[in-house]
């Protein structure tokens, strides 16, 4: 069966992660005892059953794939993105948001819905430097 996962024990697997996040290295790929600490740091789950150190290593991919979605959807060109409504797409902007979703299609599901883990996810995630002096 898949691990359910609220909200809380997702904020509290990023919390843990930016309190760690030195150990991590630049990468922000944590060491095995890491997800040892955070599967006991979610031992009373809000929801579902007791998270393993593997379910939190898995849940950490997803959300970091998750996260590219939407920092890239942040930084799309002709859309914007807030946390609370996500790229808000009205009719005006219909055509634009067609064309970005055949190229990225993860972003399908915030077109009219904000992802609350950005922020924190922004901490953790290495900023990558764009240009030929970087």
């Amino acid at each position: 069966p898949a691990t359910s996962w609220s909200d809380t024990d997702v904020t509290g697997l990023l919390d843990l992660a930016i309190k760690e996040k030195a150990q991590a290295g630049d990468g922000t790929n944590f060491k095995p005892q890491f997800w040892t600490n955070a599967a006991a740091a979610l031992s009373d789950p809000s929801k579902g059953i007791i998270k393993t150190s593997k379910q939190c290593k898995e849940k950490w991919s997803r959300v970091r794939k998750t996260y590219t979605i939407v920092h890239k959807l942040c930084n799309a060109s002709g859309l914007t993105y807030s946390l609370e409504h996500g790229a808000n797409i009205g009719p005006q902007d219909e055509a634009v948001w067609d064309e970005y979703i055949k190229q990225n299609p993860g972003a399908k599901m915030f077109k009219r819905k904000g992802w609350c883990f950005y922020d924190k996810m922004k901490v953790l995630m290495p900023s990558k430097g764009k240009g030929s002096n970087v």
